[in-house]
């Protein structure tokens, strides 16, 4: 009976979905790697680079990490993306690709931070 509880708990536990899914249940592991990832993010990163995502021409979004013309035109004609995770969705991008962008956005932010001079960092 023991064995038969456990195995139920266990059941239980492993069929959860990941918490910061949002809708996104289908995600594989290295996308939900990339949730956590855009999770981490502060609010103005995620929303300057969606901003960029779904606002910039083709050569500002060839800016990039990882973003070539084509890439840049298969992210212009998903518009409007509601959410980074989206960008795994897209054909062509891969977890590497979709991890650099979103590291040059926090490094960015950490940088805007640190030139600030009423940010705490900059102290």
């Amino acid at each position: 009976m023991k064995i038969l509880s456990a195995l139920v708990i266990f059941a239980l536990f492993v069929s959860k979905p990941h918490p910061s899914l949002h809708g996104y249940e289908g995600l594989d592991t290295k996308q939900t790697n990339i949730v956590d990832l855009v999770n981490e993010l502060s609010q103005e990163s995620r929303r300057d680079l969606m901003r960029t995502l779904n606002e910039a021409d083709d050569e500002e979004l060839s800016e990039l990490p990882g973003i070539e013309s084509a890439k840049a035109t298969i992210i212009i004609q998903a518009r409007p993306l509601k959410h980074l995770n989206e960008l795994m969705l897209l054909p062509g991008f891969g977890e590497k690709t979709v991890r650099r962008i979103i590291l040059q956005a926090d490094l960015s932010a950490r940088g805007r931070e640190q030139r600030d001079p009423r940010s705490p960092i900059a102290e």
